[in-house]
């Protein structure tokens, strides 16, 4: 029990320490390629392939969110191009597809970048709140891209879409270190959100989907909390186990 409890601490304190000197201009950068976790017997294990995401939008959203019922998506091969998983369920679903990052704080050491497949977003950015985003797509007068939301005042303030079509390859894009300076402030709390509500005829939609992003941020403390808490229960299984 003694043991157990030094072992609780050092976590502890590794995890504050973490956040705590996690540098302002050089920090880790926030990967995510949407694959899938795999078990102990070599598995892909449902639901992890969102990496941390909240599906806000299919509503309502299943339970538990699986590989065939929620935003994420892997179509193993589009025959041209491999695919091991990705965030938006393309032709599949006309409802409006909404997306969030776990929330993050701007280090500004670097651009923020994701990729892209699909159709042209007929808006150049929301033209609505985050809060306000329709739950039923817009037939030809909707967003479909990626936008940084400031958590606190419930605003978009940068977005990036596809201006052509393009279904051969994925496409780069993102904010530059400039860009994402303004934002760049102390206790600001953003995510990123992959945002689709626009449909290109009634019962069909023009549809997009979103590969690898990169954010040069930091996890806020919530976040580094919860890996400090995963690990304490992964050591208190084993010692069930044992």
């Amino acid at each position: 029990m003694k043991r157990e409890r030094v072992i609780v601490m050092a976590l502890a304190l590794v995890g504050l320490l973490a956040f705590a000197a996690a540098p302002v201009a050089n920090a880790d950068t926030i990967n995510y390629d949407f694959t899938r976790a795999l078990d102990g017997e070599g598995k892909p294990i449902p639901g992890s392939g969102l990496q941390g995401w909240t599906q806000i939008y299919p509503a309502p959203v299943p339970v538990p969110v699986t590989d065939d019922n929620g935003l994420w998506r892997n179509y193993g091969s589009w025959g041209w191009m491999p695919d091991d998983g990705h965030i938006g369920a393309g032709w599949e679903d006309a409802n409006t597809e909404l997306g969030r990052s776990p929330k993050f704080t701007l280090d500004g050491s670097g651009p923020l970048t994701f990729t892209l497949f699909g159709s042209a977003s007929p808006l150049t950015a929301p033209d609505v709140v985050p809060s306000a985003v329709p739950q039923i797509a817009r037939v030809n007068n909707g967003f479909m891209g990626v936008a940084l939301r400031d958590v606190d005042a419930d605003a978009y303030v940068l977005s990036a879409r596809l201006t052509a079509n393009n279904y051969e390859t994925w496409t780069t894009l993102g904010f530059t270190a400039a860009q994402l300076l303004p934002f760049v402030v102390a206790g600001g709390e953003y995510t990123l959100d992959f945002v689709d509500y626009n449909k290109l005829s009634p019962n069909g939609d023009g549809w997009m989907i979103m590969g690898e992003v990169s954010i040069p941020g930091v996890p806020e403390p919530a976040t580094l909390s919860l890996m400090v808490l995963g690990g304490l229960a992964m050591l208190r299984r084993r010692r069930r186990v044992a």
